[in-house]
């Protein structure tokens, strides 16, 4: 399966993926931007992502959750699926 985005919103974030049923990569086009490129709309409608982001900066979360506030993304990643398919 090949995946593609272009934008978050209003917000543009090219990324490319291709996956199959043991692995899936993702190449990040703009690997500066962070992983949840909040805007202000989004903030102000999803207050989940707002108390993420604010437990992001406290250093609350734990190691699973803390990738998702990271201040900019891998330029690929690499997953394998079939030994953590989560």
């Amino acid at each position: 399966m090949f995946a593609a985005k272009d934008r978050v919103g209003s917000i543009p974030d090219r990324i490319r993926a291709v996956r199959d049923k043991d692995f899936k990569y993702i190449h990040n086009y703009h690997p500066e931007m962070p992983y949840l490129p909040g805007n202000r709309y989004s903030l102000l409608t999803h207050p989940s992502l707002a108390a993420l982001l604010i437990l992001g900066e406290r250093g609350e979360l734990n190691s699973d959750q803390q990738p998702f506030v990271a201040k900019q993304k891998e330029v690929e990643e690499l997953y394998d699926l079939r030994n953590d398919p989560y």
